[in-house]
């Protein structure tokens, strides 16, 4: 439809429209050179338990809203709320350790080996150096490379079964599910025909569990099996891929030789715990085969580290998930290793550690990329005077 307003109606309009620009324009430069005193309106974050007063230069170049964010979350709050964090953060060398966060969440996760380690400083060098060397060697997968490094032949036990591998990479979780019960797996890998009618039904295996006389299989392993049924998460993976008793049972022979030996079954468990550390490593055999390769000559190579630090090692060893942490960290905790009160201030409060260690919250706190700053921001210190 054509317009029916006059033209010169329509000066009007257009010069009142630019005339309001105008004065939008100035007030906007006003602003900017004049801001406004007192409060404004704007964007209120949730869960506001704490507003800091001042937000310090770390927490600006992370942007202004990541620390307050940080400390609204409900791990924040048990974490300061936690008389053995607040120990930790009232020692004079915290800030050494806040420093370093991605080292402080792998400390915590690992709490009582790096605690003893923290006491010597030449063992936690010892280690440091050896986790360096296998960063190193590990061709950026250190997880995966530090449970081969553990447990070498084990490895290369498995590495040589394509088929078990198969089974691996195909059904992850149920097989991390029911390695999650040694006893079971080993009892379902010695007998898998008996199991595999479990692959068609999913709630099948669950109700053959609630009613072990019924089952030959079941009733001769009752509590093997009985422990596995009273995990609630593993009996859930079991549930969406019922197939894994199938292809365990397809791949018989190849399991139950794996099983049969104490240190291939232990290569099997780690690697159907720990899927995603292994997931490119599974989805090829070669490649595989080339890392176990690995893991053997760098177990070879560091025989002479360990021949005078050997205690160092064998606890290393029994702690795969720690060597990783520090392989994926190397500059951070040989930041730590040259830092006596950074490790004395580790040592001087296992409590603390080993309280938020194994909270998941506290994790995920940690892995933000803000952590670090807010542990030495000037609002987190307020907030720990205030508690």
């Amino acid at each position: 439809m054509a317009s029916t307003v006059p033209a010169k109606n329509k000066s009007k309009v257009v010069l009142a429209t630019l005339g309001v620009a105008a004065i939008a324009v100035g007030a906007y430069g006003l602003g900017r050179v004049y801001p406004p005193i007192g409060e404004t309106s704007g964007t209120i974050a949730p869960a506001e338990r704490y507003r800091a007063s001042q937000v310090d230069a770390n927490s600006i170049s992370l942007g202004d809203t990541e620390i307050p964010k940080l400390m609204q979350t409900d791990a924040f709050e048990l974490m300061v709320k936690d008389p053995a964090f607040r120990a930790l953060a009232s020692d004079p060398a915290f800030a050494a350790l806040a420093s370093n966060p991605q080292a402080f969440a792998a400390i915590a996760q690992n709490a009582k080996l790096f605690t003893s380690l923290a006491a010597d400083q030449k063992a936690f060098s010892a280690a440091v150096n050896h986790a360096a060397a296998m960063s190193k060697a590990s061709n950026g997968n250190a997880q995966a490379f530090a449970y081969m490094a553990s447990n070498p032949k084990g490895f290369e036990s498995l590495a040589q079964s394509s088929q078990a591998l198969a089974v691996i990479a195909a059904h992850p979780q149920a097989l991390a599910a029911l390695s999650s019960s040694p006893q079971a797996f080993t009892a379902i890998a010695k007998n898998p025909s008996a199991f595999a009618q479990f692959a068609k039904d999913s709630k099948a295996f669950s109700s053959a569990l609630a009613n072990p006389s019924a089952h030959a299989a079941i009733s001769s392993n009752a509590k093997a099996l009985a422990q596995l049924g009273s995990n609630a998460s593993a009996m859930s993976a079991l549930s969406k891929d019922p197939a894994v008793f199938s292809a365990i049972a397809k791949s018989a022979s190849a399991i139950q030789a794996l099983s049969s030996n104490a240190q291939s079954a232990a290569a099997l468990q780690a690697v159907a715990s720990n899927p995603k550390a292994f997931t490119s490593l599974t989805a090829n055999a070669r490649s595989f085969q080339s890392a176990a390769a690995a893991a053997i000559a760098f177990q070879s190579s560091a025989a002479a580290r360990m021949a005078s630090n050997a205690q160092v090692f064998a606890l290393l060893g029994r702690n795969p998930s720690a060597l990783a942490a520090m392989a994926d960290n190397p500059r951070a905790f040989a930041a730590l290793a040259d830092n006596p009160k950074a490790l004395a201030a580790i040592s001087r409060n296992p409590n603390a550690f080993a309280s938020f260690g194994g909270s998941r919250g506290f994790q995920q706190l940690a892995q933000n990329p803000a952590f670090g700053a807010m542990l030495n921001s000037s609002a987190f210190s307020q907030r720990m005077q205030q508690q």
